[in-house]
């Protein structure tokens, strides 16, 4: 199901599930990481399914610098969040993780990968390095920011670049996560492509 108008960097919130006809295959990448190969035989046909909730105090700037920082806007004291809880099936690698768009370092355990280092941040799409990428992201409506992200093993040696945006591809909207990934003297581009399932929205009071 195509993605929504409402769906964009600035909200998120929603149940995402991958489209595996769409999305690079992951069994490289895993492999890249050191995931064993009995564990990648098992989650190469898993179905992979995100639930998203998304809280921004304010809409950030186009004009972010280099370092992730912006001039705050009046009355903002918070940051933004995104609350992810990520369903493998099967397999049992289930997850729940908070992206702080600060560009603040921050380690995590997470199943599979183990320790891991996770800094995020709005970027705008005008300084991504990629042409490509930079081009079908800014293809869709005109958007201006995506998500960066980049996450680091704590001992596997590898290290991951991601942007998070929405790409138009066989002329519906998809949320997409295009990575790279770096170990050693080996490197691996992916593209994932997510499904908007549904709705996600937070009952009242919860966050």
């Amino acid at each position: 199901m195509a993605a929504p108008d409402s769906a964009s960097v600035l909200n998120m919130t929603g149940v995402w599930g991958m489209n595996t006809d769409l999305s690079d295959p992951p069994d490289e990448l895993f492999k890249l990481q050191g995931i064993p190969w009995i564990i990648r035989q098992v989650i190469k046909f898993a179905r992979v399914e995100l639930a998203m909730i998304h809280t921004s105090p304010s809409t950030p700037s186009a004009d972010a610098d280099s370092e992730g920082e912006r001039e705050p806007i009046d009355g903002e004291t918070d940051l933004s969040y995104i609350h992810v809880k990520q369903t493998v099936s099967p397999g049992r690698f289930d997850t729940a993780q908070s992206y702080i768009l600060d560009w603040k370092t921050r380690e995590a355990a997470v199943p599979l990968f183990g320790q891991v280092a996770v800094r995020a941040r709005y970027t705008p799409i005008s300084e991504i390095e990629d042409e490509a990428l930079r081009e079908r992201l800014e293809s869709y409506a005109g958007a201006r920011m995506a998500i960066e992200e980049i996450v680091t093993s704590v001992k596997g040696g590898w290290e991951t670049h991601g942007v998070w945006g929405f790409e138009e591809i066989g002329g519906q909207r998809h949320y997409t996560r295009n990575s790279i990934t770096k170990r050693e003297d080996q490197e691996l581009s992916l593209r994932f492509v997510y499904d908007y399932l549904g709705s996600n929205e937070p009952e009242h009071g919860e966050v």
